[in-house]
């Protein structure tokens, strides 16, 4: 089963940048601050974060385009279905 497509990070917080060169950024300033996964098959996915691997919803359900879930960090996790982001990503 092929759930994943792309994964999409964001590392840095946009706070840390605002007043500062990025070509000076020192990996420390750096922080993870949003996981979000695209995949091909958004039940299936749902399913398995949330019935698996027992992460609680935190917005969204296996019906839905989109699905939040707490994974025990700040960040969260987060899962798109990919053909909402097939343009940006050049997969069309």
């Amino acid at each position: 089963m092929k759930l994943l497509t792309v994964i999409v990070l964001t590392v840095f917080s946009i706070s840390n940048l605002l007043g500062q060169d990025i070509n000076k950024l020192k990996c420390t300033d750096m922080k993870l601050s949003n996981i979000r996964l695209l995949v091909n098959d958004f039940e299936k996915s749902f399913s398995f974060y949330n019935e698996t691997l027992g992460f609680k919803s935190t917005g969204g359900d296996k019906d839905a385009v989109y699905a939040s879930f707490d994974i025990g960090l700040q960040s969260g996790l987060a899962i798109f279905k990919t053909e909402l982001m097939s343009e940006a990503i050049g997969n069309q």
